[in-house]
């Protein structure tokens, strides 16, 4: 995604292999920046699989709801492990992710080796959280990608002001300024790039838009002229075009995973 990771590629089945986590409280923005993000991680609409307690963002996504129980461990295990073993290439986004696992770990196997292993076999994931207290720190720590929302809660503030070292400002100004986000805007950190700390995302009109630190963070207008904002995050497959071979269709998976 030309946006938020200028030099990801995909596989050649066109997925982005990539671990992301949006994290923020409710309405907070982080499920209508979910619904931008998530199809720029695939070739084709397919191979998103949208996981999750409630529909809602598979709704935005216009994709199958997979109602998997975060309390259900055989159904968990059985849907998760199919996912994992299959073949194919796909982005699963787990919605209320932090149903699904804790501090230490992740409420089954088959998740924890699909989070922490799929990227291997072609697979990438998006977990969405209104926080991180119930989240493997190892997953923060080695994301691709975390986006985090206006918050007051104590271990996300916490993680920023230990492990934020490099923000514009050190730690502290890292554990205030996520502590007083204007609503809808988010900060990128990128926790295995130089520098992690990449700017200010916002989405305007169904686009991304990252701001960086350099520049003035006020809301982009739609109307103002091209190049006052970043490429839109919409168009970056364009750019980075997938290796030859076709896309194995993802809807398969799912469905067989579901049963």
């Amino acid at each position: 995604m030309a946006i938020l990771g200028e030099n990801w590629q995909p596989t050649n089945e066109g997925v982005y292999p990539k671990r992301i986590l949006i994290l923020g409280p409710a309405g907070s923005g982080k499920t209508t920046a979910a619904a931008v993000i998530a199809p720029g991680m695939v070739r084709d609409p397919e191979q998103l699989i949208v996981v999750g307690p409630k529909p809602d963002l598979a709704v935005k996504l216009n994709r199958p709801w997979n109602n998997v129980s975060p309390y259900d461990m055989k159904a968990m295990q059985n849907f998760f492990s199919k996912l994992y073993e299959s073949p194919a290439h796909v982005f699963v986004v787990v919605d209320d992710f932090d149903l699904y696992s804790n501090a230490r770990s992740y409420n089954v196997p088959a998740l924890h080796e699909l989070v922490r292993i799929g990227r291997g076999y072609g697979k990438g994931f998006m977990g969405i959280a209104d926080g991180s207290s119930s989240i493997p720190k190892s997953l923060i720590a080695n994301a691709d990608l975390v986006i985090i929302y206006r918050t007051t809660e104590p271990n996300l503030l916490d993680y920023a002001e230990d492990y934020m070292d490099d923000f514009p400002g050190g730690p502290k100004e890292a554990r205030y300024a996520i502590s007083n986000l204007p609503p809808y805007e988010a900060i990128v950190w990128m926790p295995g790039e130089t520098p992690k700390a990449k700017g200010i995302l916002k989405v305007v009109n169904g686009q991304l838009y990252l701001v960086p630190w350099d520049e003035e963070t006020k809301s982009p207008d739609a109307s103002e002229p091209e190049g006052t904002a970043p490429e839109p995050a919409s168009d970056a497959t364009s750019s980075s075009p997938p290796g030859p071979g076709a896309p194995t269709a993802a809807g398969a998976t799912q469905n067989t995973a579901a049963k």
